[in-house]
C-alpha cells in the first residue's frame, strides 16, 4: 500500500467511511508533490516573462530599423527588416500563450480541495504541459526539461488519486478541454501582440504585396 493511500484510508476510517475531506490538509502525501509542480510552474511562468520581455526589446529595435530604412528611401531594406520582424512577433506569442497556458494550469490546480477533484482538474492541465512543450521547442532553453518534471510530478498524483478513489479518467474530454485553453491562450496571446507593438508601416507593405504579385 502506497503512503498516499495508508493516508487515505486512514482518513476513510477517521470520517465513518465518507472519506472526501480536504485534500490538501488531510493527505500529505499529496500536498508536497502539488506544491512543487506549482512552484515549478511559477518558476517557467517567470522565464516565460523574461523572454517575452526580450522579445519585446527586439521588436522595439527591429521596428526603428524599418521606420529609418523607410525615411531613407530603402524599401528593400525595410522590406528584409518587416519580415525580420514578423518571425519576431510569432516567437512573441508562442511565448505569451505557453506563459498564459501555464497561468491557467496554475490556477487550475490551486482549486483543488478534496480526492474528487483531482482527476478532473489534473488530466486535461497534464495534456495542457504536454502541448506548450511542443510549442516552445528550442525557443527557451531548458524549458522542456521543466516541463516534463512539471508532467511527471502531476501525473503521478493523478494515478495515485485514481488508484484510490477508483476515478475512472476520460482522456479524451481531458484532451479536448487541453486543446481548448491552448486555443484559447494562442488567440488571446496573438491579440495583444497586435494590441502592444506598432503595425508596420504601409509603405512597406505595400511594397511587399507588389512583390508578391510580379514575381
Amino acid at each position: 500500500m502506497s503512503a498516499f493511500s495508508s493516508s487515505w484510508e486512514k482518513k476513510k476510517d477517521k470520517d465513518g467511511g465518507r472519506g472526501l475531506g480536504s485534500l490538501l490538509r488531510d493527505a500529505p502525501p499529496v500536498k508536497p508533490q502539488l506544491e512543487r509542480a506549482t512552484k515549478e510552474i511559477g518558476v517557467l511562468i517567470a522565464r516565460l516573462a523574461q523572454a517575452e520581455a526580450r522579445v519585446k526589446s527586439r521588436d522595439e529595435a527591429i521596428f526603428r530599423r524599418v521606420v529609418l530604412a523607410l525615411q531613407k528611401g530603402d524599401r528593400d531594406h525595410a522590406s528584409i527588416y518587416a519580415n525580420e520582424l514578423s518571425e519576431v512577433r510569432k516567437i512573441g506569442a508562442t511565448v505569451s500563450g505557453a506563459k498564459l497556458a501555464l497561468e491557467q494550469v496554475s490556477m487550475r490546480i490551486a482549486t483543488i480541495t478534496d480526492m474528487g477533484e483531482v482527476a478532473a482538474i489534473l488530466a486535461p492541465t497534464i495534456s495542457v504541459v504536454k502541448g506548450v512543450g511542443q510549442g516552445l521547442g528550442s525557443l527557451l532553453p531548458g524549458a522542456n526539461g521543466q516541463l516534463a518534471e512539471i508532467s511527471t510530478l502531476l501525473s503521478t498524483t493523478l494515478v495515485e488519486a485514481g488508484t484510490v478513489g477508483g476515478n475512472s479518467l476520460n482522456f479524451e474530454a481531458a484532451n479536448e478541454e487541453a486543446e481548448r485553453v491552448l486555443d484559447e491562450a494562442s488567440a488571446v496571446a496573438y491579440r495583444q501582440v497586435e494590441a502592444e507593438f506598432p503595425k508596420v508601416p504601409a509603405a512597406v507593405a505595400r511594397s511587399d504585396e507588389e512583390e508578391g504579385l510580379t514575381a
